[in-house]
């Protein structure tokens, strides 16, 4: 099952460790003899995820590909179940809608920056200094990785962008 499904050594200790507690329990209930998978062997797992940086071409690519990618759409579950049955959308069913070219200003500024999904998302347009040194201040906040102020100099390319972008 784990090669055809195609899962990581993780997920497939995941599955197992249920798997087992399950059978203890089906043994403690007396609902079976014996645990069919007692004594299972795990496999090795990493001891962290590997993490990297995207190479400069990856990074171009990805830009490339949100900026004339669809729009993307989060929708509650009673949203999903709509969509699904009747192909329609419910407006307040929507959470939330991004299109590609939002996901690539995103994109180009979070690889930019190296900011993080919460300080991305704390961001307001005032944050954003374009004019000759352009730069993004990033506001210290409560109960993050490092409470100081953070002053992120942009590339002028970047900045011509975002100016774009706000203008609106």
């Amino acid at each position: 099952i784990q090669d055809a499904d195609g899962l990581t050594d993780r997920t497939r200790n995941r599955f197992g460790m249920a798997f087992n507690a399950f059978g203890n329990w089906m043994v403690k209930q007396r609902r079976a003899s014996h645990n069919p998978v007692r004594g299972w062997d795990k496999l090795s797992e990493p001891d962290s995820e590997y993490r990297r940086h995207l190479e400069p071409e990856e990074a171009r690519r990805l830009i490339a590909a949100a900026e004339f990618g669809e729009t993307l759409i989060g929708r509650t579950n009673r949203g999903r179940q709509q969509l699904e049955k009747h192909g329609t959308d419910l407006p307040e069913e929507v959470r939330w809608a991004i299109t590609g070219h939002d996901r690539a200003v995103l994109y180009r500024v979070a690889i930019e920056t190296g900011l993080r999904r919460g300080a991305l998302e704390r961001l307001t347009v005032l944050d954003f200094g374009l004019g000759s040194d352009p730069t993004v201040q990033v506001p210290a906040t409560v109960g993050t990785k490092n409470p100081k102020t953070l002053i992120i100099p942009l590339k002028r390319e970047t900045a011509n962008i975002l100016s774009e972008y706000f203008s609106d």
